[in-house]
């Protein structure tokens, strides 16, 4: 029997700004998360979510959105409205 490996490369492989547009539309669908606050910024992959948000709860949500929008690492300069949410 032959095993052939997974594809891989840039045939599978999203661009930075369809993870972008990924990102961003995640956000915008997300019941938790005020998308008009938050910019995302995305290099080599890796997502970083610049705004402000109500609590923990958003802030944890946004940083799933990202994810789930394609970004292999998420850089959160987020700030929760009554403190920093920064990590």
């Amino acid at each position: 029997m032959v095993v052939l490996p997974a594809p891989t490369g840039p045939a599978t492989a999203k661009t930075d700004r369809e993870i972008e547009e990924d990102v961003e539309s995640e956000l915008w669908w997300s019941p938790f998360v005020d998308s008009d606050a938050i910019t995302v910024e995305v290099n080599a992959d890796v997502v970083t979510l610049i705004g402000t948000v109500e609590d923990w709860d958003e802030l944890q949500a946004a940083k799933e959105n990202a994810c789930e929008g394609g970004a292999t690492e998420v850089l959160s300069k987020l700030e929760i409205e009554n403190g920093y949410g920064a990590d």
